[in-house]
């Protein structure tokens, strides 16, 4: 079953667990999955840590749903960031 961002998931070597938050292709063939851990009881938030695909197991499919829209990023106003001064 492929991982999908927004699934809950768990590395099977460390047992680290927690949501795959981004997939990064690298141009050797290697694919990695960045899994976000819960927040802590202190309100404060883990590292986020990146593994190799292969070696991460779901743990439950789609547990935060993916927003409909961009949230974030600079992308959307390039041209804001790109103009001359």
């Amino acid at each position: 079953m492929k991982i999908e961002l927004g699934d809950k998931v768990k590395h099977r070597y460390s047992g680290f667990e927690g949501t795959a938050t981004a997939r990064t292709h690298y141009i050797s063939g290697c694919d990695r999955i960045n899994i976000s851990p819960k927040v802590k009881k202190d309100g404060t938030l883990g590292d986020t840590l990146s593994f190799d695909e292969p070696e991460v197991d779901i743990v439950k499919k789609n547990k935060i749903k993916k927003p409909k829209v961009k949230t974030g990023g600079w992308q959307p106003n390039v041209k804001h960031y790109l103009k001359d001064n």
